[in-house]
């Protein structure tokens, strides 16, 4: 069994203080804008997924920093953030997960949306309506956001048809 994760650290220590790498010097204040993902993320997922090992390089690059940086801070140990970073990608690149999202992502149609001024008013709606609490409200928020935005709601979770006024579609259903 693992040790429970110490999350205590030096007072004032955040994510943002934390190693890029093992061997930079500590602390480093990131700039936001490194984070930022590559006008070609899109033709890298799917040819990362198909095994062209550039296109896992630069995936692995774009987004190295910040997930080691988020490891760090909640394990406070640098060989076991590393491990988890990698542990990560490993899983990320296999997973059929990946691959779907890509292909959504990449279609003609798609849009990336981001909350207006009705998103709370529909938000606040479809909580208490459906007098949502817990682990189902992330759930409500997307579903929200698609319907202010007259868009189809995309997910396995079947538990999107419950919501009033959202077009829910399951990408692995046939």
């Amino acid at each position: 069994m693992a040790a429970p994760l110490d999350t205590t650290g030096p007072p004032g220590l955040c994510w943002q203080d934390a190693p890029t790498r093992p061997d930079t010097p500590w602390p480093r204040v990131p700039n936001p804008q490194e984070a930022a993902p590559d006008a070609g993320e899109p033709e890298w997922i799917p040819a990362a997924q198909a095994g062209d090992p550039d296109a896992r390089a630069k995936l692995v690059n774009a987004y190295w920093d910040r997930l080691y940086r988020w490891m760090f801070h909640l394990t406070r140990d640098r060989h076991r953030a590393e491990d988890l970073t990698q542990e990560t990608f490993l899983k990320a690149l296999a997973c059929a997960a990946f691959r779907v999202v890509a292909a959504l992502r990449e279609a003609s149609n798609a849009v990336i949306i981001s909350p207006g001024p009705d998103h709370w008013n529909i938000f606040e709606r479809l909580c208490t309506g459906l007098k949502i609490s817990g682990g189902r409200v992330s759930d409500v928020y997307h579903a929200a956001l698609a319907i202010e935005h007259d868009c189809e709601g995309v997910s396995v979770d079947a538990g999107f048809a419950a919501f009033p006024g959202l077009c829910w579609v399951n990408p692995l259903a046939s």
